[in-house]
């Protein structure tokens, strides 16, 4: 008998990783606002356990601020932030193009 049912093999704290980080990328939440543990326990009927983990990941990564004995927050960032932050991604960008152009073949 052919099962048709899949697991998927990663923990639950990525997978709510996962799901928050595309939410905060899409701005599903405001900079600055407090992410509510219990909303997000309800919304997936899971433990707040994954949850945390997954927000803690979030907060190692800077999207997500941590205040002991308050909760998460959504982090904030400047205009002076983002321009940075393209700056860099630009200089990466152009650093690993000139790197790769040397390395094709001319035929």
């Amino acid at each position: 008998m052919e099962s048709q049912r899949t697991l998927n093999k990663e923990s639950l704290a990525t997978q709510v990783y996962r799901m928050l980080k595309v939410d905060l990328l899409n701005m599903r939440y405001t900079q600055g606002s407090r992410i509510v543990i219990d909303d997000i326990e309800q919304e997936l009927n899971i433990s707040r356990i994954p949850i945390r983990d997954a927000l803690q990941k979030l907060s190692d990564e800077g999207l997500v601020v941590k205040k002991p004995r308050v909760g998460f927050f959504v982090a904030e960032f400047t205009r002076e932030d983002i321009v940075d932050l393209f700056r860099v991604r630009t200089l990466i960008e152009n650093f690993s193009l000139s790197y790769g152009f040397k390395k094709i073949n001319k035929e």
